[in-house]
C-alpha cells in the first residue's frame, strides 16, 4: 500500500496495484469544520459591507445637506439682488435696456453658480461611493484570502487524517483466522463497509480483500463435517418429536433402530428411548448425545449418567 499524499488537494493511495484518489474538499470533519468557518466570515463580510453601505448612506446625505444649504442660500442672494437691483441702477440714473442687460448678468451669475455647487455635489457622492467600495473590496480581498489559507490547511488536515486511518486499519486487518468462519467474517466486514458512509470505505474494502487474497489463495474454504457413530453413521441429537436412524453404536448387535418418544409427565427421563430388531430389547445399548453418555434401561429408557 502506498502512502497517500496532497496532489492538487485529491488524496490518493494505491492498494494492489489500483490507485484510490478522494478529494478531500468535498468531505470529512476538518472539512465540516471549515465549511462552518466559511460561513462566519461570510456573514462577517456581510455584516462588514452592510456598515460601509450604512455609512455611504450617512455620508451622502451630509453631503447633499450641505450643497442643498450652500444652493439655497445662493438662491436667497440672487433674489435679493434681483429686487435691489432696478432701484440701485436707478439711482445711478441707469434704466431701460441697462436695467434689463444686468437682471440678465444676474440671473446668469446665479445659474453659474448653482451648476458649479451640483457638479461639486456630484463629485463628492462620486468620492463617497469610491471610498465605500474601495472598503469593501479591501475587506472581500481579506476575506478570500483568509479562506483560502483555512480551506488549505483544512484539506492537509483531513489528508493526513485520512493518512492515520489507513494507517490504523491497515494494521487491524489481519484479524480473522484462515477458516471457513474467518472468511465469512470478512465477508460480513466488506458488506458492512459498503453499506456505510465512510468517505475510505473503497480502500478499506480493497484492503480488506487483499488480505483475504492473501489468507484464502484458493478462495473460499469448505465448512466440512466430521463423521458419526459406529459404521461411520452420523450422530444425531434428539430435541423432541420423531426421528429415527442409526444414532448409536452397539457393543453386540450391527444393525439396530432408535425411536425417541416425546417426553410426557409419567416420562419425564432427558431421553425416552427403544430399541428394536436383532434382539436390542435385552441389550444395553449407549448413545452420546452432547458429550453426554445415556444408558437402556427397563421399558427401554435411556437415562443420563
Amino acid at each position: 500500500m502506498a502512502v497517500g499524499n496532497n496532489i492538487s488537494n485529491v488524496y490518493r493511495t494505491t492498494v494492489n496495484g489500483r490507485t484510490y484518489q478522494i478529494d478531500p474538499a468535498s468531505q470529512g470533519g476538518y472539512m465540516n469544520a471549515y465549511a462552518q468557518y466559511e460561513q462566519d466570515r461570510t456573514n462577517q463580510l456581510n455584516e462588514a459591507r452592510a456598515q460601509l453601505d450604512k455609512t455611504l448612506e450617512q455620508n451622502n446625505a451630509t453631503t447633499n445637506a450641505n450643497y442643498d444649504n450652500s444652493a439655497r442660500q445662493a438662491y436667497v442672494q440672487y433674489m435679493q439682488r434681483q429686487r435691489a437691483l432696478p432701484s440701485q441702477l436707478q439711482n445711478l440714473g441707469v434704466n431701460g435696456g441697462a436695467t434689463e442687460s444686468g437682471l440678465l448678468n444676474l440671473y446668469n451669475n446665479y445659474g453659474s453658480s448653482h451648476a458649479a455647487n451640483e457638479q461639486q455635489r456630484n463629485a463628492d457622492l462620486t468620492t463617497n461611493q469610491q471610498n465605500r467600495d474601495d472598503a469593501y473590496n479591501t475587506a472581500y480581498q481579506a476575506y478570500l484570502s483568509d479562506l483560502n489559507e483555512q480551506k488549505q490547511q483544512a484539506i492537509a488536515n483531513q489528508i493526513n487524517e485520512y493518512n492515520n486511518e489507513i494507517t490504523r486499519f491497515s494494521s487491524s486487518v489481519a484479524q480473522y483466522p484462515a477458516t471457513s468462519n474467518g472468511y465469512k467474517q470478512y465477508q460480513a466486514w466488506i458488506d458492512n463497509l459498503a453499506a456505510s458512509s465512510d468517505p475510505l470505505k473503497d480502500i478499506k474494502i480493497a484492503l480488506v480483500r487483499q488480505q483475504m487474497a492473501t489468507q484464502f489463495p484458493n478462495g473460499a474454504p469448505s465448512s466440512g463435517g466430521s463423521g458419526g457413530g459406529g459404521g461411520g453413521s452420523s450422530r444425531r441429537s434428539y430435541r423432541g418429536g420423531y426421528s429415527s436412524g442409526s444414532s448409536y453404536s452397539s457393543s453386540s448387535t450391527p444393525t439396530a433402530t432408535t425411536t425417541r418418544r416425546s417426553n410426557t409427565s409419567s416420562d419425564n427421563s432427558v431421553g425416552s428411548y427403544y430399541s428394536t430388531g436383532n434382539g436390542g430389547n435385552n441389550k444395553r445399548k449407549t448413545v452420546t448425545k452432547k458429550g453426554t453418555t445415556y444408558y437402556r434401561t427397563s421399558n427401554n429408557r435411556l437415562r443420563g449418567r
